[in-house]
């Protein structure tokens, strides 16, 4: 007697639960060697599996709604709903030519298997139909709407689709999964279910790979998976101040900003702004991370516009890279990028402790001398006369080097000495703007230019 020694296999592979309940009843009829009736339900199987798909698609492909809603009226009349089907898949370009061959295949054997004829079906036929349609139909996950959709949320959630830390390896994953499984149209209906399920799905594990999977789609840069994450984080609705994943995302694709409406515009860039600074900006790691923010959105959005349309997410990245070597980045920029991160340098200098700290990055980071090369020399001036009140406002940092006449920062104070000779009537004014604060004669013994300054 036939057996299908592979039988739990070949069952969960079917997609559609109905679909492989006629599949088990055609397994079924095979094994006892009723081969017409396993024909029969075969038959019912795979045309039920075409109806559900195309269900799924309905609402992205106006091919598969015409389609959809046919077949559904030919039932209602209890027509003959798998000729209509075969009818529209004949002229259809969206089914393989050997799914079209099997489908007529099996369609015709069906109906000489399901009345009394003369024909015969072997055991031969009978398997190969089984075998056959679970891979060409059952089993077949490419182009699914809705049901593909759930396809990957159950793999979010139940497998451990990104074991190593995150790579371009993540986007194959991604990419793969995606064009097996679900048409372009589709993709945006299942970002905005895994950031939905973000928010109440505790999981460690769908945490991880939801984001994941998300990071991996902005990486795609095709125009379904960036339109679909932008409609899902930006467009539909405002992130929580607690969501901060989000940055990661945006990251990897600053663009996305660019699509956020002129009415959302204003609670998006507050929510941003606070998602930065929940982060600590003590802890290097975390520098780094707003950083490396910071310069991919320069990167693709101008500066002017950024800060017309997100000013305090641009203000709260500032306040991690102001004294970092990146500030450096922004002052070579130039433009609107230059004018803001200077901006941001010299308020943040007022304070003494800021200017102590400043000093201390400066120094131990090394950038010194790239800083220097950035700043004009009237900036330059600036910048070591807001140190030298720092010391007079006894920041330890700022008085040791006030202390050793800035011999700690010789490109800042070449600059600086190059002013104060130059156009000692710019020099006198910058050190005019701190009268009150300190002797101004500190400065020129401290730069050494007392001389060239008052002749």
């Amino acid at each position: 007697m036939p057996h299908f020694a592979d039988k739990s296999s070949i069952l969960s592979r079917v997609i559609h639960l109905e679909a492989r309940s006629y599949l088990e009843e055609a397994i079924k009829c095979h094994e006892v060697e009723a081969y017409r009736a396993s024909v029969t339900m075969m038959c019912c199987a795979v045309f039920y599996d075409v109806r559900l798909k195309a269900y799924g698609l309905a609402s992205y492909d106006p091919w598969f709604d015409r389609f959809s809603k046919h077949v559904e009226h030919m039932r209602e009349k209890q027509d003959s709903f798998e000729s209509n089907v075969m009818e529209k898949v004949r002229s259809s370009r969206l089914f393989k030519e050997e799914q079209k061959s099997y489908l007529d295949r099996i369609w015709k054997s069906r109906n000489d298997a399901a009345h009394p004829t003369k024909v015969t079906v072997s055991e031969h036929l009978s398997e190969d139909f089984i075998r056959t349609g679970v891979d060409l139909f059952l089993a077949d996950k490419a182009l699914l709407g809705d049901p593909g959709v759930d396809v990957i949320l159950e793999q979010l959630e139940n497998v451990d689709m990104f074991p190593h830390e995150f790579s371009t390896r993540d986007v194959s994953v991604a990419r793969d999964l995606l064009q097996d499984v679900l048409i372009g149209g589709a993709y945006f209906k299942l970002a905005e279910k895994i950031v939905s399920k973000l928010k109440s799905e505790p999981d460690a594990r769908f945490q991880q790979n939801a984001i994941r999977f998300l990071k991996a789609m902005a990486l795609m840069q095709t125009p379904d998976s960036i339109s679909a994450i932008t409609t899902a984080l930006i467009q539909r609705r405002t992130p929580e101040a607690a969501e901060t994943w989000h940055l990661e995302i945006i990251a990897l694709s600053p663009e996305m900003l660019k699509a956020a409406g002129s009415a959302s515009k204003n609670g998006l860039d507050v929510s941003l702004a606070a998602m930065c600074r929940s982060f600590d900006d003590s802890d290097p790691s975390h520098i780094r991370k707003m950083q490396d923010l910071l310069e991919q959105v320069m990167s693709k959005i101008d500066a002017v516009r950024l800060h017309a349309d997100f000013p305090s997410f641009l203000d709260a990245l500032l306040s991690f890279v102001w004294c970092q070597p990146a500030v450096v980045n922004c002052l070579v920029a130039g433009g609107g990028m230059r004018v803001f991160a200077s901006y941001e340098l010299h308020k943040r200098l007022a304070e003494p402790v800021d200017a102590g700290r400043f000093v201390r990055y400066l120094k131990y980071r090394g950038f010194e001398n790239q800083l220097a090369d950035a700043l004009s020399d009237d900036e330059a001036f600036t910048i070591l006369a807001q140190i030298a009140c720092a010391a007079v406002n006894r920041d330890p940092d700022c008085n040791r080097i006030l202390d050793a006449d800035f011999a700690d920062l010789p490109s800042l104070r070449a600059k600086a000495i190059k002013l104060a000779i130059e156009n000692p009537d710019e020099a006198e004014n910058i050190l005019g703007s701190y009268n009150g604060h300190w002797d101004l004669a500190m400065m020129k013994e401290a730069l050494d230019v007392g001389a060239a300054m008052d002749a």
